[in-house]
């Protein structure tokens, strides 16, 4: 028991040294100013004095693949720092989750949830940031490394604010324990945004308020210009513009509904009405669904556009049919048409580096 011990704090101590922090801050580009040292003298945090309370935080945590710096991340933090009034970092963990092997990346997150978990509550403890006005932003991989965060933040008896999951992973966390994965315990609130759910992400409910831009799943409308993989993949990464877009213009109005089907069918139509996004409201409950546009402005704030029953741009069948049986319920069919190994790895590491 002892050995075991010892080794989980070597393996966390190492690991401590793959997770380094980034303040960011207006310029263009971004200035990203890593944290070597207190957090409240890197260059760019908003430093607290008297008269000034604590400025609310948004941490970034970025999917398999990925660093400090992805599409994603720059996407969301360019809207929050023209927001202003926010202290933005971002977690670089991009070795504990560098790929192309899925699972070892898998394996990470918990360790890696645990040092950033560990950290805010360091950071909280000496009057630099406030976690009940501290909000985390994971994408893909990412929505889990917040999950676990939240999760080690609420055993250490403190409060976490919000958790935002941007189409948070599916293969290996359906049947994780609760503790290994983003779930609605993680924080005060947690919101859910839904983009490719059933083949690369989670399409279950997971938290307070879960969000189905176009039911949730491939292809969203801003892809339909792709071929097969690729609409997958940017499927996917819509979660993050649609939220980045929300930062600075929050029109994405949607319909708690039970289904797609009857969202599309307008049985839903009377039914509570909400804002998809940043500012979402924390005291909502259930599952939205709306529609967006294929090009920027993405999100509709016209009750006529959500409640129109026709007007869903829909995919053609075929380009996608091949990748369904991995969300499906059913065995997968004895003939596969593309190597699956070799699409899995592709699409994992095309994905981090977005």
């Amino acid at each position: 028991m002892l050995l075991l011990l010892l080794l989980s704090s070597y393996s966390l101590a190492r690991a401590e040294s793959d997770v380094k922090y980034y303040v960011i801050s207006r310029g263009d580009p971004l200035t990203f100013k890593i944290v070597d040292g207190p957090l409240e003298n890197t260059e760019g945090f908003q430093k607290i004095d008297n008269d000034v309370p604590i400025a609310p935080t948004v941490v970034l945590l970025h999917g398999l693949g990925g660093s400090y710096d992805t599409d994603c991340n720059q996407k969301i933090a360019k809207g929050l720092v023209e927001r202003g009034g926010l202290n933005i970092i971002v977690a670089d963990y991009r070795s504990a989750v560098a790929g192309p092997e899925y699972n070892d990346a898998v394996k990470n997150v918990d360790t890696i949830g645990k040092i950033i978990g560990q950290s805010l509550l360091s950071w909280q403890e000496d009057g630099t940031i406030a976690l009940r006005k501290t909000t985390l932003i994971g994408f893909s991989l990412g929505a889990h490394v917040a999950g676990v965060a939240g999760y080690y933040i609420r055993e250490n008896s403190a409060y976490l604010r919000r958790i935002i999951g941007l189409d948070p992973a599916k293969p290996e966390f359906i049947n994780a324990p609760s503790e290994r994965k983003l779930d609605r315990t993680d924080a005060g609130y947690v919101m859910v945004v839904h983009t490719a759910g059933g083949f690369l992400a989670i399409d279950d409910p997971i938290g307070h308020a879960d969000f189905y831009p176009n039911g949730g799943k491939e292809i969203q409308p801003l892809c339909l210009d792709k071929s097969k993989i690729s609409s997958l993949i940017c499927s996917h990464n819509a979660a993050c513009a649609y939220l980045a877009e929300s930062i600075m213009r929050p029109d994405f109005l949607a319909v708690k509904c039970p289904s797609w089907s009857d969202f599309q069918d307008g049985a839903c139509a009377s039914n509570e009405k909400a804002y998809m996004g940043f500012d979402s409201n924390d005291k909502l409950e259930g599952t939205f669904y709306l529609k967006t546009g294929r090009k920027p402005p993405y999100g509709f704030d016209d009750d006529e556009v959500l409640n129109e029953s026709d007007g869903t741009v829909k995919a053609e069948k075929g380009d996608l049919e091949i990748f369904h049986y991995y969300g499906a319920k059913s065995a997968a069919p004895k003939t596969v048409q593309l190597p699956t190994v070799a699409l899995w790895f592709s699409l994992f590491c095309l994905l981090g580096r977005k």
